[in-house]
């Protein structure tokens, strides 16, 4: 028996991290995640969240060695108790564990329905609808709030066509947007069009079913649930690939290259990114997915510029603890430019010693005057043949 590890290994535990990367006005019951091996999400622009049902560690390690899923595997989770989907699902819409928001199965008796309920399409166990008007039901039998109106961002639900409008769902959305897709392309399609749509950061939240119902169908081992797998990782990775181009990163290599830099280097974790960033203008990528130390990614920048250092650093990760690694980048007398670290209340440790004893500078953008938007129209206009 896996028992949850609700210390900071567990799926509330990434609901508070997710909570506290998306300025939640008050932090979620359950510490932050234990361990964290990606950069902390605490300012990133987007936040996608893709819960895959019935796809667990074991199935990903054996059956997905070399996919785009495998590839971007970094920790390993333990779900709730109970794990049932209904618990899971809960939890990821609410932020609680099942001991707080109380729904533990796929059926279960309310004393207020005086009836045994299928949780989340909210419907009798049996044929037939409960005698409600439409949005009542949770009001009556759920006391939690939404994972989403907790938030200070704009978010998305997007889920099965089948589930999208249940009253279980409606409820869970709270003031989200709500999308609903039939097909793996439309799933992720919904996402790629939301993440460009947006003009603030934005939390979104995918559901995808369907290997967990063909595991109940067929079998975990069955060719029907691979084949699936497989089509899942196929589309994960060209959606990887779609979104590459949504980076602040990819269009700063191309303006600093336009204004006459010798040397562009761009620093990522993500292939897609990287090879989009050297198509925009970057001479040399670090992948930091290659070289995980900080201190050697700064090494490898100095190594690069005959141990002079950078001239200019752009930050737009949104990631606190970057903003250290970048300065130490610098040369003497150089500037870092912040764009990415926008949300309060997110802090790093830091060596004031660092900019004074070199001359450095930081200057931090948030809002842009209308000429500054006019240049970059200019700027699109004259580069969108190169």
């Amino acid at each position: 028996m896996i028992r949850p590890d609700y210390a900071g290994g567990s799926i509330v535990n990434l609901m508070r991290t997710l909570g506290d990367a998306c300025g939640a006005r008050q932090p979620l019951p359950y510490a932050p995640l234990r361990n964290l091996k990606v950069s902390l999400l605490g300012t990133a622009r987007n936040i996608v969240l893709l819960v895959i049902d019935g796809l667990g560690y074991d199935y990903l390690l054996r059956h997905g060695a070399g996919g785009a899923l495998h590839r971007h595997l970094h920790s390993r989770l333990t779900s709730v108790f109970p794990s049932t989907t209904a618990s899971a699902v809960t939890t990821y819409l609410s932020g609680l564990a099942p001991q707080q928001h109380a729904l533990t199965g796929w059926h279960m008796y309310f004393s207020e329905l005086d009836a045994i309920a299928a949780v989340l399409p909210l419907r009798p166990r049996g044929a037939g609808l409960f005698d409600a008007l439409p949005g009542a039901l949770p009001l009556q039998l759920f006391g939690h709030a939404p994972f989403v109106d907790r938030i200070a961002r704009r978010a998305t639900i997007v889920s099965p066509q089948s589930i999208a409008g249940s009253d279980f769902n409606l409820y869970h959305s709270g003031r989200a947007a709500v999308r609903g897709y039939k097909t793996l392309t439309e799933l992720f399609g919904q996402v790629e069009a939301r993440l460009r749509a947006s003009t603030a950061p934005a939390y979104l939240y995918a559901y995808y079913a369907e290997l967990d119902t063909l595991a109940h169908i067929h079998g975990v081992g069955s060719d029907q649930l691979a084949a699936q797998f497989a089509l899942l990782d196929a589309a994960f990775g060209n959606f990887l690939a779609a979104i590459a181009d949504t980076d602040t990163v990819v269009l700063a290599c191309a303006v600093a290259k336009e204004a006459g830099a010798e040397l562009v280097v761009a620093i990522d974790s993500i292939p897609a990114r990287l090879a989009m960033a050297r198509r925009f203008g970057a001479d040399a990528v670090i992948d930091m997915a290659a070289v995980p130390d900080g201190r050697e990614r700064v090494n490898q920048v100095l190594s690069m510029t005959d141990g002079w250092g950078a001239d200019v650093v752009v930050e737009v990760a949104g990631v606190p603890e970057a903003v250290s690694e970048g300065v130490r980048m610098l040369g003497r007398g150089g500037r870092y430019l912040e764009l990415g670290n926008i949300n309060p209340r997110h802090t790093y440790k830091a060596d004031p010693s660092l900019l004074t004893g070199f001359n450095r500078s930081m200057h931090g953008v948030s809002l842009y005057p209308a000429t500054a938007l006019a240049r970059a129209v200019d700027f699109l206009a004259r580069a969108r043949e190169r």
